[in-house]
């Protein structure tokens, strides 16, 4: 009887496992809600699998995103659930001000001529990822960048 308990304890030890972090995956269906002279706002989705036998939770920490080398805006604290073994999707909404595209009248220039040939904003995400588990914690980190069309849903 002792056998078969430390047998059952073992598999269900093994059976869960969590040693891997979640992986981004992508940066998906990123597009231009709104905009206005003020602000453009930026919707996307993150897309992660989660290896592991468990669910958990994704915090995205200090989530920044760049144009042209330049922040234009800044994401904290958002925390999702994550499925276990599975695909999972975390959207996200976007302010950027458009003055913080900016930095001076030739960087206005260079994006206006930018945007009137080829219709699109460079945009780099750049941050930190934490998945948590109990008291488990993996920090990793996210760098992706994209092109985003600059024409309204």
């Amino acid at each position: 009887m002792k056998k078969l308990t430390i047998l059952l304890l073992l598999i269900a030890v093994t059976a869960c496992t969590v040693n891997k972090t979640p992986e981004f995956k992508a940066l998906t269906n990123v597009k231009v809600k709104n905009y206005s002279i003020s602000t453009i706002t930026v919707t996307s989705d993150l897309v992660f699998y989660n290896p592991n036998s468990l669910g958990g939770k994704l915090a995205i920490k200090d989530l920044k995103i760049y144009s042209n080398d330049v922040l234009i805006s800044e994401s904290n604290s958002l925390t999702f659930d994550t499925p276990a073994k599975a695909d999972f999707t975390i959207p996200m909404t976007t302010e950027i001000r458009t003055s913080n595209l900016i930095k001076n009248r030739k960087d206005l220039m260079a994006l206006a001529m930018n945007a009137a040939v080829s219709k699109t904003i460079p945009l780099h995400y750049k941050g930190t990822i934490t998945y948590k588990l109990g008291a488990l914690s993996y920090d990793y980190p996210i760098d992706y960048k994209t092109e985003v069309a600059l024409r309204k849903e």
